[in-house]
């Protein structure tokens, strides 16, 4: 994932308590994730973090990733 980890071969980057504001570059499909009952097969970039999540925590309107 460009800026970030790549998609099944990450690692855990930390938990944020709440909310949290976090930027993101873009997303693309990888590993499905499972996670508070929720299913989703995207993944985001998080550039500032040098890292990718589940858009399981996400809002809409993220781009796709080139």
């Amino acid at each position: 994932m460009p800026g970030g980890t790549t998609p099944g071969r990450g690692r855990q980057a930390g938990r944020r308590p709440g909310p949290t504001g976090v930027r993101v570059r873009c997303q693309r499909h990888a590993e499905r994730v499972t996670s508070d009952g929720c299913t989703n097969d995207v993944r985001s970039c998080l550039p500032d973090h040098r890292a990718g999540m589940t858009n399981t925590y996400l809002l809409d309107g993220v781009p796709a990733c080139p």
